[in-house]
């Protein structure tokens, strides 16, 4: 399928297709399993959820490519509140290609396509304290800020994590150097 947003980093966004999902497989079982405590679905739980993620108005999946149109990771959308217009963001990379500067361009582009183009005014994150990688990102060039801990959110491996949450406004978006320096506009489709 063919992306619909070019960002100016040079990352690009499609929409998330049947088949894909054997990439998510390969995600699940090497990583979200560590960090989010989860079992690894069968393929017919798997299909059943890219199902419903077809037909829901508050969640979204994108894949993120390179220009040679290489998957890299995903970016996901989660509790999109149309009428307050905020959503939860999360996002992943693909193993082979971490430690590569891709995660920090993925959140960036992953920020600019929730405030560009579908309007939020407010974008969050949740962080478990144990995602040291997570937590390393340069939260400056996100722009994004620490709001809160949610203490004791989750229990894993044994033990209860907090969870740190962070959040950007949509003026500090605009406001921004990095947006400002894209002539207020980070998708190339538009300029």
């Amino acid at each position: 399928m063919k992306a619909f947003y070019h960002h100016k980093d040079g990352l690009s966004f499609r929409h998330l297709e049947e088949q894909d999902l054997e990439l998510l497989m390969e995600l699940r079982t090497n990583s979200w399993v560590s960090t989010h405590s989860i079992t690894v679905p069968t393929q017919s739980q798997q299909l059943r959820w890219f199902a419903e993620l077809q037909n829901s108005s508050n969640k979204m999946v994108l894949i993120a490519e390179d220009a040679d149109q290489v998957p890299l990771g995903i970016a996901t959308y989660y509790d999109i509140d149309h009428f307050n217009k905020n959503l939860l963001i999360g996002g992943h990379v693909f193993d082979k290609y971490r430690r590569q500067g891709f995660t920090t361009k993925g959140w960036v582009a992953g920020l600019d396509f929730a405030f560009e183009m579908l309007g939020m005014h407010r974008v969050y994150a949740e962080v478990l304290e144990s995602n040291f990688a997570a937590l390393k990102l340069d939260l400056k060039l996100l722009d994004m800020r620490q709001e809160g801990v949610k203490r004791q959110h989750v229990y894993k491996c044994g033990k209860w994590l907090d969870s740190i949450v962070l959040g950007l406004l949509r003026e500090e978006w605009e406001n921004s150097d990095r947006v400002k320096a894209y002539g207020g506009c980070c998708n190339t489709d538009i300029t």
